[in-house]
């Protein structure tokens, strides 16, 4: 769920928005009884029910994120995203002793991934698939909201999946990630991320993650 108009804000909304509708109708159009009232009223909040679902949770509430001013209130990162994540594992290795498949000690280095993020008006789900094949993952709880600082913050929970895992890896974990939107408009997201990968004995990961938006050819 979005956080930055929560699910009871976006209804306080649509209620305040039907009440004022529904006065003017009444002022300009009195109604005989209180059914037909009742009637204009309902008839009102379906049709602003119909707009914000409509609106909101198709391809037309990316436009206007795009688009206008609105999306200065809902960032636009629907789409596909390259990512590059830096793990602190060559250092736990190193501290433990855990040598590669070649018994060579692990070399720090990048690992790309695919990152697909689908992001609505009431929701925002993550999918992030490496491009070696090797790890998947898909976010459990995810949420976009402000800092205190009034800066836009996406946090999400994900469950990896690694189909053949190594030994010092394990077939499923769960970890936690927070980027940061300061950069979007450069169509760049930046943050840190952390796993409880083999947190039994004590070889959970953490690390940074920079995506970069794949851009439309």
């Amino acid at each position: 769920m979005i956080k930055i108009l929560h699910w009871k804000t976006i209804l306080y909304i649509v209620v305040g928005l039907t009440t004022l509708v529904a006065a003017i109708g009444w002022i300009f159009n009195e109604p005989d009884n209180t059914l037909d009232f009742l009637k204009l009223f309902g008839g009102v909040g379906f049709v602003f029910t119909i707009l914000v679902i409509g609106i909101g949770e198709t391809f037309l509430f990316r436009i206007l994120c795009k688009k206008t001013k609105l999306g200065k209130i809902f960032p636009e990162i629907h789409g596909d995203w390259e990512a590059d994540i830096f793990s602190n594992w060559p250092t736990i290795a190193e501290k433990c002793d855990i040598k590669d498949s070649n018994g060579e000690p692990f070399k720090e280095n990048i690992t790309k991934t695919t990152v697909n993020i689908k992001a609505s008006l009431l929701s925002i789900s993550i999918h992030l698939n490496s491009n070696s094949g090797y790890q998947d993952s898909r976010t459990l709880s995810s949420s976009i909201k402000k800092d205190t600082h009034g800066n836009y913050e996406l946090c999400y929970i994900y469950r990896a999946f690694v189909n053949n895992p190594k030994p010092s890896d394990e077939q499923s974990f769960l970890g936690a990630g927070l980027i940061r939107f300061s950069d979007l408009k450069n169509n760049t997201l930046k943050g840190e991320f952390w796993t409880n990968r083999k947190w039994k004995e004590g070889l959970n990961t953490a690390g940074t993650i920079t995506l970069k938006r794949i851009e439309d050819e």
